[in-house]
């Protein structure tokens, strides 16, 4: 059974809550007169079927390797983030054109105060599942998560900008509503271009972040026998890194304890790095041409 921190319950959790939300916010939008919280409400039922996706991408990844996926399956998670990042961009399309339509010349009702008390409890509810799935998504480096966290943080601002809208159009400027949800449309496309934006790089083999390449690096140079690294790079498969390493060895080094060093190293990365499913070491010898060329060097 999967604890409390892992992405499938956490994800689960995410599917559960947003058909909640969904049902609530746009019960109160249909009733209390709020173009605003109707549009959020459309946001949140995308919502249900972004985490659905999320979940049974999610599924996919975690399959063991076989013969025609001997790396495993783990871009299932960033084809769910993909489609996720499609379904929120056309959501946001459609929220802010029917805004646009309010503002231009649609009738504008007063709402009631039903639509902002639901809007504060959504806020009060998201903010909680932020927290929660962003420290799943921390554990478990899992796109698809990343992405539910993200579009629970963005949730938040948008019933926020409703929220505001709502209060205002019920105080007496019932055309802050329909510019509540325009409010809510480009804070929906923004979090689907970012999302966007992050998995493609993932699906083009994408170096991960410079820091993290940074550490892995260093734990190869902390091994005695590597003199130095060169043409060290790696390439991302969903939440793991492929690593290839190019180290730098004295030049008489025999061929069998060259072996031997890329074993070791190979399996220092491993061990230190669990985000790293595979390290391809290849060994150089340590001569002049190569030390000065050297992206990382030992210092002795």
């Amino acid at each position: 059974m999967p604890g409390w921190g892992s992405a499938i319950v956490c994800l689960r959790i995410a599917l559960v809550a947003n058909i909640l939300l969904a049902v609530a916010k746009l019960f109160a939008g249909l009733v209390g007169n709020s173009r605003a919280l109707v549009a959020d409400a459309i946001n949140s039922l995308l919502d249900v079927v972004s985490s659905t996706v999320a979940w049974i991408g999610h599924r996919i990844s975690l399959r063991p390797p076989d013969e025609t996926h001997p790396y495993g399956h783990g871009n299932a998670d960033v084809l769910a983030a993909l489609f996720i990042g499609l379904i929120i961009f056309g959501t946001g399309i459609y929220v802010a054109e029917g805004a646009w339509s309010a503002i231009r010349g649609e009738p504008l009702g007063r709402p009631t105060l039903l639509p902002v008390i639901v809007a504060i409890g959504v806020i009060i509810a998201k903010a909680v599942l932020y927290r929660y799935t962003e420290r799943v998504a921390r554990t478990t480096r899992s796109p698809a998560v990343q992405a539910s966290a993200a579009d629970h943080k963005s949730d938040v601002l948008a019933t926020s900008g409703a929220l505001v809208g709502v209060a205002a159009a019920w105080a007496g400027w019932p055309l802050l509503d329909p510019l509540a949800a325009v409010w809510v449309a480009a804070l929906i496309v923004y979090h689907a271009v970012r999302i966007l934006y992050d998995n493609v790089h993932i699906l083009m083999s994408g170096q991960p972040a410079p820091a993290r390449l940074s550490l892995i690096k260093n734990t190869l140079v902390e091994i005695p026998e590597i003199k130095g690294l060169h043409h060290t790079h790696a390439r991302t498969l969903g939440s793991r890194i492929i690593v290839y390493a190019e180290i730098l060895v004295r030049g008489d080094l025999s061929v069998s304890s060259g072996h031997e060093l890329a074993k070791r190293a190979r399996q220092a990365v491993l061990d230190r790095h669990p985000e790293v499913m595979d390290v391809v070491v290849h060994v150089e010898p340590m001569e002049p041409s190569r030390a000065g060329t050297a992206e990382m060097r030992k210092t002795e």
